[in-house]
């Protein structure tokens, strides 16, 4: 069975538009290792459309397909569907209440972020993803006890992509 992981919006802003702000300059090269090394190793990497939609929102709209393109080269893109909107329910209903007082005291995240968030692992536990790769906060949260959620490893190091 093929091994297949998820990538947050982050991934796709570092790796793919190579931008970042100057505190995570660092992270454009590790983005773009992590994104080429699983092509390299037979490793499905899959985009949920709601992490599309978040990268796309800030692009200018000629330089859309120009991205779709890119990120479809390398990516696989898969819906938010029914199966994951049950998913997300369940997920949801368990993690909401105590998440969202935990998070809005401590961070200021607010319910639509943590909306996104929770689908985003919806979408990766029901197509089967071994990780997520992000760094959100909310994310991380929503998907304990699911599915793991892992930072992109350094290029150097010989951590396993999955």
């Amino acid at each position: 069975m093929s091994k297949i992981v998820c990538l947050d919006n982050h991934i796709l802003i570092w790796g793919v538009e190579q931008k970042a702000r100057d505190n995570q300059k660092e992270m454009i090269p590790r983005a773009k290792y992590l994104i080429d090394s699983l092509s390299k190793n037979d490793i499905q990497a899959i985009v949920p459309t709601v992490v599309l939609s978040e990268f796309l929102m800030p692009i200018p709209t000629q330089e859309v397909a120009k991205y779709i393109n890119v990120i479809q080269r390398h990516l696989m893109i898969v819906p938010y569907d029914a199966i994951a909107a049950l998913q997300f329910a369940k997920v949801w209903q368990a993690k909401y209440p105590k998440l969202a007082e935990e998070l809005r005291d401590s961070e200021g995240i607010r319910k639509n972020h943590l909306k996104i968030d929770c689908m985003i692992v919806a979408t990766a536990i029901t197509r089967k993803a071994d990780c997520i790769y992000s760094y959100d906060r909310g994310l991380q949260k929503f998907a304990e006890g699911y599915i793991e959620v892992r930072e992109i490893p350094d290029s150097s190091s010989q951590q396993s992509l999955i």
